[in-house]
């Protein structure tokens, strides 16, 4: 479904030394959400192809498709737009917070608080539709060492 050559731009879509950064998966993942809502920046000055991101980050072509489920079914089930920033904000915003919490969680087993958390979000029907998805995406990234911290993050409120 995605072919795995990458086209030659102005703005390079992957940097190799994100992934020698301690937070540096959660980043290549950031990066993929925010170009797969958002594709052209204007403050960047360019536009970002979300598969060139994962597939530089070593994302199998399965991998990707999980990831592509996940947000055509986010934008499906959510109760409301989704709270996600352009590539240029430098500010975490709560459903993108809310995601990358929910991939460690699931890398690590954790599918109950998981649950929980999405459940603040999303409706019940919704949950494990999404938490599937979710959890497809989260081995991907772990079959290439990618795993994101569960942490605290903090989420930047647009009003």
């Amino acid at each position: 479904m995605y072919a795995e050559n990458q086209q030659t731009r102005d703005v390079d879509p992957f940097d190799e030394a994100l992934l020698y950064r301690h937070n540096g998966p959660e980043l290549i993942v950031l990066a993929a959400l925010r170009a797969w809502l958002r594709p052209q920046c204007g403050a960047v000055h360019g536009e970002l192809d979300w598969r060139e991101a994962l597939l530089g980050a070593g994302v199998s072509v399965e991998g990707m498709e999980y990831f592509d489920t996940l947000l055509r079914s986010l934008l499906y089930v959510s109760p409301r737009p989704l709270d996600m920033r352009c590539r240029c904000c430098p500010a975490l915003a709560k459903d993108e917070a809310t995601v990358l919490q929910a991939i460690g969680l699931l890398q690590r087993g954790m599918f109950n608080e998981t649950v929980e958390l999405l459940g603040e979000w999303l409706e019940v029907p919704a949950l494990s539709g999404v938490t599937k998805a979710i959890w497809r995406f989260a081995e991907a990234l772990g079959d290439v060492g990618l795993l994101i911290q569960v942490r605290t993050r903090e989420v930047q409120y647009m009003h």
